[in-house]
């Protein structure tokens, strides 16, 4: 009653309705790796850095702006151009790079100190990212030819089993007991097939946390 609601089945789907791929390609390409959030990070990061040494090396190029301040206005209020004035504006600022050359620099030397430092980090991050897909797909892979040999564990022991009970029916040389032992190994079979499926979807699981959210196939 949590839900007001009187007591009634739930509808579930079976476990073997989950499909999976049959097979994973084993090349990955590298840009499926920038659905991950530490890659698109990374990135973001090496995008910025790249721009502030853009943007500390344009600092060393004068910006000249000349606005209504350099001239004189006559009586009538129209406006004159005073030359000197525009000049020694002009100067100024063409000479301010200049003498703030050393703070310039070592502005662009921390600059490019960040974006090699961010470079590098983007590359590790590649590799990371690269490296744990390489072992979920491994994973996956080593989970689904388990889950292969175990269906095929099943499949003997289940005519085992038929055999067993057929020449207990129809011969005295097996007993009862031979029957119950090949069930048994029948069953625990069944159970082994059932652990390894959920490893298989574990494994699936993991290639997809891995790859950032998977991959959207494309019909060509």
């Amino acid at each position: 009653m949590l839900l007001h609601e009187p007591s009634h089945p739930v509808s579930r789907g079976e476990f073997n309705a989950d499909a999976f791929p049959a097979s994973f390609s084993t090349g990955v390409p590298l840009q499926l790796l920038a659905n991950r959030p530490d890659v698109r990070a990374a990135e973001l990061q090496l995008a910025s850095a790249f721009y502030g040494v853009n943007i500390a090396r344009s600092a060393f190029y004068p910006s000249l702006t000349i606005g209504g301040q350099a001239g004189w206005t006559n009586n009538s209020g129209m406006g004159l151009v005073n030359p000197g004035k525009i000049l020694a504006s002009a100067f100024a600022s063409l000479t301010q790079p200049i003498f703030a050359n050393g703070k310039l620099m070592a502005q662009l030397k921390i600059s490019k100190i960040d974006y090699e430092a961010a470079e590098i980090q983007f590359q590790e991050t590649l590799l990371n990212a690269g490296q744990e897909v390489s072992n979920a797909l491994a994973l996956y892979q080593s989970a689904q030819q388990q889950q292969a040999l175990r269906q095929q564990q099943v499949e003997t022991l289940s005519k085992t089993l038929e055999n067993t009970k057929q020449l207990f029916q129809y011969s005295s040389g097996t007993s009862y007991l031979e029957t119950l032992t090949a069930q048994q190994s029948l069953i625990q079979a069944q159970l082994n097939l059932i652990s390894d499926k959920f490893d298989k979807v574990q494994a699936a699981i993991s290639l997809y946390q891995a790859l950032g959210g998977g991959r959207e196939q494309t019909n060509n």
